[in-house]
């Protein structure tokens, strides 16, 4: 989760406290739910906050939700093909727009989706199989909305 590598700990912070705010968009459990794509895995709401106030650990979709809302921007999720080997396309390629964003806004950034290959000197955490996300843009500012 990094705007630019010197910002991550603000973006971390801004979707921490979107998620806790806003739980029902966010915990699987919950009708209000971001996420309307059941083949779109999802870990439990304790799992995801802990995750994202954790420097070093994975990000999901869902955070990147959190990250549209708490900024009020729309992202560009994107998978390249290579990585979806065998699917018709991928479910992570699409414009994201978190709770109160307007879908039809042009994307801030673009955020590409790449796997994650794990060595034994490199075990990142127990979900080396998540994918791990690198934003393409560059000079993206996140500014705190009120």
């Amino acid at each position: 989760m990094f705007g630019t590598e010197d910002q991550h700990t603000y973006v971390r912070l801004m979707a921490s406290i979107e998620m806790l705010e806003n739980s029902q968009y966010y915990d699987i459990k919950s009708p209000s739910f971001s996420i309307q794509d059941n083949r779109i895995g999802t870990l439990q709401y304790a799992v995801l906050v802990k995750d994202v106030v954790t420097s070093g650990n994975c990000a999901e979709m869902i955070h990147l939700y959190a990250i549209s809302a708490a900024f009020g921007i729309t992202i560009q999720s994107y998978i390249p093909p290579s990585a979806c080997v065998g699917l018709a396309g991928s479910l992570y390629t699409m414009v994201i727009a978190g709770r109160a964003v307007r879908r039809m806004a042009s994307p801030a950034f673009t955020l590409m989706w790449s796997m994650l290959t794990p060595t034994a000197d490199n075990v990142i955490n127990e979900w080396c199989d998540q994918l791990k996300a690198c934003v393409l843009a560059k000079g993206v500012h996140f500014e705190h909305r009120m």
